[in-house]
Parts: structure tokens; C-alpha cells; sequence
């Protein structure tokens, strides 16, 4: 990666849009903007292109002071280059890590300035050095797959909405020198400068080493169509609310890295993809593995699903059935009472019954005998967290009908029988 002139800079972001095929003359783009040399220097370019209507975004995360005069002086770049400006302060959530809660509440403010302004595309500032430090900061991490990819160019942001790195293939050397030689001075973040912080390491390490960029960024490049590969792999085992588990555990970790990646998991590592791949080899009935950032895998015998937490219990819930009709237990699943379906004696069980949900201590008459409902459930590989939510018929406290599993023994009429009956559809989530 040869050293550009400072106009080379605006060059070569009009080939990364004329490569990528967006933005298209006329579309409007917002600019994350914080006055840095890399954002500043993403205006300056996309501005000196003069095909896009710009949208410069200050976003204050009310971290540090003096962001009042940091914000005026990006008001000053942005009306020099002819773009609207807007300032947006953002709340960051002050516990676990930090630099990601304002990661995230930076690119939701961008998302939703996008959204009123009618924009398809959001630009960040991103460059070849931040490239070469993620791709080290990644490899440190144990995410290999993810770390030699690198930061993709262009990635959905929200609905409608992509995120644009047009600066991936300039040094922030080059960055800093188009905005000099515009005659202005740049913002400096302090944060930059934090020895604590393990990207401030790296960056001082790879200026030590030199040069290290353009390797690490053909690395990157090389990389991700492996990674492609991987997702497609990741994909191709189906929704994440209904994985089989055995596929996911002969996947290996790095398929399981990329589905927690597809899930929003974004700080995952090693560590928890080997914990999900050992999740899904196991063979305990039903486990939960907790991920962080509100989200759990669970194994459910042969399934796994990865996503929020399963529903709270809902306590003990009951409908009085005083006749045919439909009936609403749970907001997932009705009963229906009429001529079709589990039939049900109704000259020995005469209404009203009690449609409810399953309970600690329910009992089933099988042809065994009398069961335990909760023994007939596992059997059935019921979900352990699905079990209350199981709808059942009961007649003073006899328990009449389960969903899923039908009527009790004894209790439909016999076929030769001249009885009034009424029948029980199921509900259309069955229990599998």
C-alpha cells in the first residue's frame, strides 16, 4: 500500500463507491463525525466527490467534557463542505464493557438518523490502520475466522439502511494529511491515548513494527471468503430457534462462532463457542448455557435454540368451558370445542370443564394406569420450561385431555356407545 498524495485519498474513495455500486449519485448519506482526522477526512472526500446530498451526525456520549466546542467546530467542517449538520447526544449504559455499550448506542443513533432523513447509507470513518488493529485485537480474542476477515466494507446497519466504510483502503496517515492540507486541525481524543485499553496497546505495538497495515489488511481480504464460507455453513442449519443439536456440535467451534455471531452476540470469542459446541454434544434433556447480552443457548433434547431467555412461568391459569366453542389460555395456542377431533364423554364428564394448564402433581389415566403427568410430558421430550405451558381439560380435578397427547383412558366414549360427546382440536402449537 503505496503512499497517497492527499488527493489520492478523495480518488480512491470514488473507486471503493464505483467497486462496492453504492451509493449512487443523488443518494443521500449520513457521516458519523466526531471531528477526528478519519472522519473529517471521510467528509472532505465524499464532499469533494459532490454526488451525494451529506449528513453530518455528532453523536456526544456524554462521556468527557468539552464536547460543546467539539461539536461547534464539526458544524464549522460540515457547512464548509456543504453538508447539513445535527448533533445527537446518546446515554451509554456505564457497566460491563464500555467501549462496546458506546459502540452500539453510537451506530443506534446513526441507524435512526438515517431513518428520518431518508437515507439508505451511513459512512463511518474506518481505516486500513483500524483494519490491521481489529484484525490483532480479534486473533488476541481466540475468534480467529472473524479476526482475518477484518471489518467487512459494507454491512447492514438496519432495515433499509447499510453501513459504508469508504476509507478501508487509506492509512489514517493519508487520512490526517488531506485534512491538513484543507488547512484544518483535527479533534483529539483523550481516550485514544489510554494506555489501559488493550487497542491503544496494539496501535502503539503495529507503529513500532511499521508497515504491518498492508499485510494485515491482504490477510483480511484473503480471509473473507473463508468466512462467507462459514456463514453460508452457519445458515445452512437453519433458523436459530430451531437448530438440530447434533449438526451444530458436528459443525465444529467455528460454524458455532458464527451462528452467535448471527445471533448479535457480538463480543462472542472462543471461549463461548466451544461452551455452545459442548451445549449441543451433550445429551442431558434440557440445559441452558447463558451468553450475556440477554441472550441463552438451551438445549431441548435434539433441538437447540439460541436467542432470549424462554418465557417466565405464567403461574396458574385457568378458563371455565361451559360448552363448544374456542378458548384462549396462552396468547401462543387455543383450544377449539366442537364435533371433530379427541372425543370426550359427555354423559359421564358433563360441563362446564376447566381448561387450565399444566400443574405440579397432575395426574393422567394411560392404560398403565394412573402416570404422573410431568413423567408423560418427559417422555414426550416436552421442554422442561414448556411444561406449564401445555393446555389440559379437567372435570373436578380429573384430568380429561392433554394438548399434544390427547384424551385420558377411559375417558372418550366407547364406539358402540349412543352418547353425547364434544371433541378437542388441538392446539396449533402441538407438543412434538
Amino acid at each position: 500500500m503505496s503512499d497517497l498524495p492527499p488527493e489520492g485519498v478523495i480518488a480512491r474513495v470514488g473507486a471503493w463507491i464505483a467497486e462496492q455500486g453504492v451509493p449512487r449519485p443523488g443518494e443521500a448519506i449520513v457521516v458519523g463525525c466526531s471531528g477526528g482526522g478519519d472522519s473529517t477526512a471521510l467528509l472532505i472526500a465524499l464532499a469533494s466527490l459532490g454526488n451525494y446530498p451529506l449528513h453530518a451526525l455528532y453523536i456526544d456520549h456524554g462521556l468527557r467534557d468539552g464536547t460543546d466546542d467539539e461539536a461547534a467546530r464539526v458544524a464549522t467542517f460540515a457547512a464548509a463542505l456543504g453538508a447539513d449538520f445535527e448533533r445527537i447526544a446518546v446515554t451509554v449504559a456505564r457497566r460491563g464493557n464500555l467501549l462496546a455499550a458506546a459502540r452500539e448506542a453510537r451506530y443506534q443513533a446513526l441507524a435512526e438518523c438515517a431513518e428520518r432523513r431518508g437515507a439508505r447509507f451511513v459512512a463511518v470513518g474506518h481505516t486500513a490502520t483500524d483494519q490491521a488493529e481489529t484484525v490483532v485485537f480479534r486473533a488476541a480474542r481466540g475468534d480467529v475466522a472473524h479476526a482475518l476477515a477484518g471489518i467487512p466494507k459494507l454491512r447492514p446497519l438496519a432495515p433499509g439502511i447499510d453501513l459504508l466504510r469508504p476509507l478501508l483502503d487509506v492509512r489514517r496517515d493519508e487520512a490526517a494529511a488531506l485534512v491538513a492540507a484543507r488547512g484544518w486541525e483535527p479533534i483529539h481524543d483523550p481516550t485514544n491515548d489510554r494506555g489501559d485499553l488493550t487497542r491503544t496497546r496494539i496501535r502503539r505495538a503495529l507503529a513500532r513494527i511499521g508497515g504491518a497495515e498492508e499485510g494485515l489488511c491482504g490477510l483480511a481480504r484473503a480471509t473473507a471468503e473463508w468466512v462467507r464460507t462459514l456463514d453460508a455453513r452457519a445458515a445452512a442449519l437453519g433458523p436459530l430457534d430451531r437448530l438440530e443439536a447434533r449438526a451444530v456440535a458436528a459443525a465444529g467451534s467455528d460454524v458455532a462462532l458464527r451462528l452467535l455471531r448471527r445471533a448479535g452476540l457480538a463480543d462472542a470469542g472462543r471461549s463461548h463457542a466451544r461452551a455452545l459446541a459442548a451445549l449441543a454434544a451433550g445429551t442431558a434433556g434440557t440445559r441452558t448455557l447463558d451468553l450475556g447480552a440477554g441472550l441463552v443457548a438451551e438445549r431441548r433434547y435434539e433441538q437447540l435454540r439460541i436467542g432470549p431467555p424462554a418465557p417466565a412461568d405464567p403461574g396458574d391459569l385457568s378458563v371455565p368451558v361451559h360448552g363448544p366453542g374456542r378458548y384462549q389460555l396462552l396468547p401462543d395456542g387455543e383450544v377449539t370445542i366442537g364435533c371433530d377431533g379427541d372425543r370426550i364423554d359427555l354423559g359421564r364428564f358433563p360441563w362446564p370443564w376447566d381448561l387450565r394448564n399444566a400443574r405440579p402433581g397432575d395426574r393422567l389415566r394411560t392404560r398403565a394406569g394412573r402416570r404422573k403427568l410431568q413423567d408423560v410430558l418427559t417422555d414426550l421430550k416436552v421442554p422442561a420450561p414448556e411444561r406449564r405451558r401445555v393446555p389440559l381439560l379437567a372435570w373436578r380435578g380429573e384430568v380429561l385431555w392433554v394438548g399434544g397427547v390427547g384424551t385420558a383412558w377411559q375417558v372418550a366414549p366407547l364406539p358402540s356407545a349412543n352418547t353425547p360427546f364434544a371433541a378437542v382440536l388441538t392446539p396449533p402449537r402441538r407438543v412434538q
